[in-house]
């Protein structure tokens, strides 16, 4: 059954079982007990953007968490895509070569709100856009890989000359190639953070010194997070190539996964931990060394709370696997919950659960983070999930 259709008469039911959905919740609460998670009046979908076999085409599913419902048939377009979310609102992000980004309420997936080329002419090659962060329903920030600028941008508007409204340079982190391929960004607490790879393009993509940025948004200013003049402001990190960001309020603590450099590999990735409160920084899980890796290259991480977290070790190309960690200690348990899969992507969803792409077999598999258990077998996306986020719709009193 899917749960999207979009007739008029279907739209309507769609919103009947999104205020059913919210009371469900209500009365239900999280599925399992943690530090970080609270009962909110919410419906919630995941949106993950898929990819055919052949990487020609793509589209957009769209899963229910009320009864876990998947709609797999929505815009369609190319498969190179991501996806970042705010409020009932998702931007379906076209990265190398297509260079653009569309705006979709949930409600009408297969409706296009507007489409923007974020290209910029004074620039040279493709932007490559990764993520967009939106401070409100306004206004947010476009990080674009290919570029040494982030884009202000108007969300709120279908002409294209309207869209972006300012800029911050990161150009004084990159290395002599001018870009510092900013590659992930979170907004906590009126700050915009900035995860930069500062590969060397110009020899090989050897890895550089890695950095979070800081920016306050209120006016788009950089916060110095070190005393030494001479260097960026931003934390420099101990691993390199790093490729996410996750962050967990209960101890104000940023943990980055990183790579560490692909051909040869060198095993200078792992997860590295910052404290927001003073910038200190420290390897929570080492990846390992050119003799003994036993998780691989570490390339995905999400994080439930203090003591349970979970990273994706890959050992070759799709020969991936899916490990729990605890954030607080680094002690990772070396039996695998999944092994030897093509894993994209892993995320907590808002009840508390682990979503994790199962590329191999086209779907999604979610896990109890209570015990590690199975909770769903596989949810069919038709086409090969890469990129999952979550909508919650706030329902009214």
């Amino acid at each position: 059954m899917k749960l999207f259709n979009h007739s008029k008469n279907n739209i309507k039911r769609l919103r009947q079982i999104t205020m059913l959905a919210g009371a469900a919740v209500l009365l239900n609460g999280c599925l399992h007990p943690s530090e970080d998670n609270a009962v909110t009046p919410s419906v919630h979908y995941a949106v993950i953007s898929t990819q055919a076999s052949d990487n020609q085409s793509g589209d957009i599913s769209i899963i229910s968490l009320e009864d876990f419902s998947a709609d797999n048939t929505n815009y369609g377009g190319l498969s190179d895509t991501v996806i970042s979310t705010h409020e009932d609102v998702f931007y379906r992000i076209g990265r190398l070569n297509q260079d653009n980004v569309s705006k979709f309420q949930i409600d009408a997936p297969d409706s296009r709100i507007w489409q923007h080329n974020v290209n910029d002419a004074s620039e040279e090659g493709n932007s490559n856009p990764y993520k967009l962060v939106a401070k409100d329903k306004n206004s947010g920030y476009l990080i674009r890989y290919g570029s040494p600028k982030i884009w202000v941008v108007n969300l709120n508007t279908s002409n294209l000359g309207e869209f972006k409204i300012g800029e911050i340079d990161l150009g004084h982190y990159a290395l002599d190639d001018g870009i510092p391929e900013a590659a992930d960004a979170l907004l906590i607490d009126d700050k915009l953070y900035v995860l930069m790879q500062n590969l060397d393009r110009n020899n090989g993509w050897i890895p550089g010194d890695a950095y979070v940025a800081i920016f306050d948004i209120r006016d788009n200013s950089e916060i110095a997070t070190n005393s030494n003049d001479s260097t960026p402001k931003g934390i420099r990190l101990i691993v390199t190539n790093p490729s996410k960001m996750k962050y967990l309020a209960s101890n104000n603590m940023l943990y980055v996964a990183a790579t560490g450099a692909y051909f040869p590999s060198d095993y200078t990735g792992g997860i590295e931990s910052i404290n927001l409160t003073n910038y200190n920084t420290e390897i929570v899980v080492d990846d390992g060394d050119i003799e003994e890796h036993p998780y691989g290259q570490i390339n995905n991480i999400a994080i439930l709370n203090s003591t349970r977290g979970y990273f994706v070790g890959s050992k070759a190309w799709k020969d991936d696997a899916l490990y729990h960690f605890n954030p607080s200690t680094g002690i990772v348990n070396p039996v695998p919950l999944e092994s030897n899969n093509d894993i994209e992507d892993i995320e907590i969803g808002p009840l508390g659960n682990l979503w994790m792409t199962d590329r191999d077999a086209s779907g999604i598999k979610i896990f109890d983070t209570v015990d590690n258990s199975i909770a769903e077998e596989l949810i069919s996306t038709d086409l090969v999930p890469y990129d999952i986020e979550f909508i919650s719709v706030k329902q009214s009193d």
